[in-house]
């Protein structure tokens, strides 16, 4: 399981020689911590695997946690606006799962009526279909309409303008020039 809170991520999966426990992974220091209320000293950190700190504990303390978390927490109606803005790390790498995950539900289903709606009134059309696949800052895939090319842009003012259309939109947009 994955877990991202707004300010800790981490990975549980049952513990290999407990059922009745998990192992809780993370990635970054700190997490872990803030998302247990445990202290350093009981976080292993270890080069050895993909995750770099982990905790033991009961299926019930996991349990607890991630309630507390929701009963305690969970006050946002944005949850990438939750984000600390001063943590633009965590921020990007959550957004670029967020990005994944859109492209991942568009390709089953087609795009939505919001992004329908958000491409008409910027670009006049809701005939926004993709022209290129290409992993960027903001995601995956470049949009055109028969207007205009959204492609990371090159003159900054114009890129200025529409990462913060992004920022706002969740638009998918590449690096570009």
């Amino acid at each position: 399981m994955w877990v991202f809170m707004n300010d800790a991520f981490f990975s549980a999966v049952e513990h290999n020689k407990n059922p009745d426990w998990v192992m809780v992974r993370a990635r970054m220091a700190g997490d872990l911590e803030r998302a247990f209320q445990v202290d350093e000293s009981e976080v292993l950190e270890t080069t050895d695997s993909d995750y770099r700190f982990r905790i033991s504990i009961t299926k019930h303390e996991l349990n607890a946690a991630i309630a507390s978390y929701v009963l305690n927490y969970l006050d946002y109606d944005n949850f990438k606006g939750s984000i600390d803005p001063a943590d633009k790390a965590r921020y990007r790498a959550y957004t670029g799962v967020w990005s994944e995950m859109l492209e991942y539900q568009e390709k089953e289903y087609g795009m939505s009526d919001m992004w329908k709606k958000y491409y008409t009134e910027r670009y006049g059309t809701e005939n926004v279909t993709k022209v290129e696949e290409n992993s960027g800052y903001y995601g995956s895939g470049t949009y055109s309409s028969p207007k205009q090319t959204v492609t990371g842009v090159k003159s900054k003012m114009v890129k200025t303008t529409a990462q913060k259309e992004a920022e706002k939109y969740g638009a998918m947009l590449t690096k570009g020039s």
